[in-house]
């Protein structure tokens, strides 16, 4: 987790199985960081601030190297082989750095006026990568140098992730939906309909995913497909409906594939998950959409 020192220095606490404190402080640069653990454990922290992707060894409490990416780095993903993948942003870039090695042996352009933000590795070891601006995700075979083809989602899509068996989930901000893709299928199979304003995804050990819905505050759960991942879109709008603060839960039939749950949080886990780059590209398309 993010946290601040007494000086002010940024720093990533590491809380240890049990524990109900911070047992390390790794030193990092101040602002917002995107963290992702590698196969062997090690945790990398995207820099933006200096361009870089600062990696930590299991178990220490300090960087053991810094790898430089592209301008305005956001969010990395590791595969299964190692290999980290960097959006960077304002580029339009992606860095490609293999397991162990000191910098990116390439980049591969995704589109600078695609405004790259959220990326996932699947299983199979394919990347998919998030445009905000040309409401798409490009994906990217493994070993490739460019992009092989691009899916077509929802408006202003921003996160990505995969979950174990490949299907992969991508936020639309400006739609208020998830857009679910099966394990190497060429278009989405559905939508899922989310709170307001969808943005930080997580997997869960029982292949549900959990969404932040950053503006009405609220948590959407997307539990795990029974059936094939194209009947996630046969839900009523009402199943999400993006309890606020003090609202209640509603729930869909959670026998029902890609059934959902909405659930209140409190305001600031919402606003604390938002990355300033991402945020300002909504907030303006929302406010152009609102004309």
């Amino acid at each position: 987790m993010s946290q601040s020192g007494e000086s002010g220095q940024g720093e990533i606490g590491v809380v240890a199985p049990g524990s109900d404190k911070t047992t390390l402080a790794i030193k990092v640069s101040g602002g917002s960081h995107w963290l992702a653990v590698g196969p062997e454990g090690s945790l990398y922290i995207v820099e933006s601030s200096g361009n870089s992707v600062s990696v930590v060894k299991p178990g220490d409490a300090w960087v053991e190297r810094h790898i430089q990416a592209g301008p305005s780095p956001v969010e990395v993903a590791l595969a299964a082989d190692g290999t980290a993948y960097a959006t960077n942003q304002l580029a339009g870039t992606v860095s490609v750095v293999p397991a162990l090695a000191p910098a990116p042996t390439h980049t591969i352009d995704v589109g600078a006026k695609a405004q790259p933000h959220g990326i996932a590795a699947a299983p199979d070891g394919t990347v998919y990568v998030a445009g905000i601006l040309t409401n798409d995700v490009a994906v990217i075979e493994p070993g490739g140098t460019s992009v092989a083809r691009r899916i077509p989602v929802g408006s202003a899509p921003q996160e990505v992730v995969a979950g174990a068996d490949g299907t992969v989930y991508v936020t639309n901000s400006l739609d208020d939906t998830v857009s679910v893709i099966p394990a190497g299928a060429d278009a989405a199979s559905g939508t899922v309909p989310s709170g307001d304003d969808p943005g930080r995804m997580a997997v869960r050990r029982d292949g549900s995913v959990v969404v932040v819905n950053r503006g009405d505050k609220s948590l959407t759960v997307i539990e795990p497909p029974t059936a094939a991942p194209a009947t996630a879109a046969s839900l009523e709008e009402g199943a999400a409906g993006g309890a606020g603060a003090g609202g209640a839960a509603s729930a869909a039939d959670p026998a029902n594939p890609g059934a959902v749950l909405s659930l209140p949080v409190m305001a600031g886990v919402a606003g604390g998950l938002v990355l300033c780059a991402a945020a300002a590209v909504v907030l303006l398309l929302r406010r152009r959409a609102a004309l």
